[in-house]
């Protein structure tokens, strides 16, 4: 009841400002309201339900699945990251509404997460949305349940990135979650982040396995002067682009270089983008390479070294976005088989398909040419 009468009194002292306004002119330019401003990365959790808190994402009933009588499953709300804002926008799944973060301050509100903040993914648990930040070079842990609890503060933990060898105070472009938990209890008021993350860092030629709990890097995929990708250990090192000193422009840190540059006089592989399909492999794609780069993900969530592979797209072209399919069945009644397949943003604004039978390079793309700037998500 509280909540409904503070969004009450947010709309009445909204409606009076405007009417103020009206009265000092008669040309007024009409206010237009967004509720969500140039999102850049969206994820979804469970919350609520018999419960209550917040859940791993398959504690949410699948569409068309029937819910057992007398019990009330936790519901569906999406998070959008809004990168230009460095806020985190809440959708209730159910209707297509956007919450209010803050109920006492008129339009709808969002939840302000860190400065330049790039990717968003639920941690293991499902109790926390991770995001990175391209300005302070961290990862900012926004506690699901505090989020959607509209009488209180939004919980968010800093957690700065380490090496073995120290901090590291590289860029980050892009984060993407590991496996998520089974269903189980609710969470914890006091938890804390958990499970692995994936950290794309372009200037470091590299992406980082990092504990969400403690920051702490566990292994690396890194990239030779010939291309070649390698799975290493937590013990990297980088440039400093974070803070003082750096060189990075925030559009830059944002959406990187223009759409169209595909390679550049930088032939080292820089990824931007990486994505964990169900099969358990982590595709990699770099912004200044047509070669995507896919690794077995083990029950640790570590990178396996001995099944790396690489499959290249037609062209001088970078990548962008990347996502891979589900199994899905081919062809008029499934004759063409079962596969998985891959979709792949490029440098020259193309959506690349690739069925997974042409995972070892082999194949011709099917190509789409967009007329905007597309990008994938899951």
């Amino acid at each position: 009841m509280r909540t409904c009468l503070y969004r009450r009194a947010a709309l009445i002292a909204a409606g009076a400002a405007l009417a103020a306004t009206a009265g000092c002119s008669q040309n007024n330019t009409p206010v237009v309201l967004r509720n969500l401003d140039r999102p850049s990365a969206m994820a979804f959790a469970c919350y609520g339900g018999d419960a209550g808190g917040a859940h791993p994402i398959a504690a949410c009933p699948k569409e068309g699945e029937e819910e057992e009588d007398g019990v009330t499953p936790p519901a569906l709300f999406g998070f959008v990251l809004q990168g230009s804002r460095g806020t985190v926008a809440v959708v209730d799944a159910a209707t297509s509404q956007v919450l209010d973060a803050d109920p006492l301050t008129p339009t709808k509100n969002a939840i302000p997460i860190g400065t330049l903040p790039v990717g968003l993914t639920p941690d293991r648990s499902g109790c926390f949305m991770v995001s990175a930040s391209a300005a302070t070079c961290d990862l900012s842990a926004l506690d699901v349940a505090s989020a959607l609890n509209l009488s209180g503060h939004a919980r968010i933990e800093r957690v700065p990135i380490t090496s073995a060898t120290g901090d590291l105070g590289a860029r980050p472009r892009n984060v993407v979650g590991g496996r998520q938990d089974a269903p189980g209890g609710a969470c914890a008021e006091d938890a804390r982040p958990t499970g692995l993350v994936y950290i794309s860092y372009p200037g470091c030629h590299m992406v980082a396995v990092v504990d969400a709990g403690t920051g702490q890097i566990q292994a690396s995929i890194q990239f030779a002067a010939d291309g070649t990708p390698t799975v290493g250990d937590g013990a990297v090192t980088c440039a400093s682009e974070c803070g003082e000193g750096s060189s990075s422009s925030d559009t830059e840190a944002l959406g990187g270089p223009d759409v169209d540059a595909g390679p550049t006089g930088d032939d080292i592989p820089r990824p931007v983008t990486a994505f964990l399909a169900s099969d358990g492999r982590l595709y990699i794609g770099s912004e200044n390479n047509p070669k995507i780069t896919s690794v077995a993900i083990d029950d640790d969530g570590l990178p396996a070294p001995e099944t790396l592979e690489t499959l290249e797209l037609e062209g001088e072209v970078g990548i962008t976005s990347l996502a891979v399919s589900d199994v899905v069945e081919s062809g008029a009644s499934g004759a063409g088989g079962e596969n998985r397949f891959l979709y792949a943003v490029a440098s020259d604004r193309t959506v690349a398909s690739r069925a997974s039978g042409g995972r070892d390079g082999s194949g011709a793309d099917d190509r789409v040419r967009h007329p905007g700037r597309p990008a994938l998500h899951p």
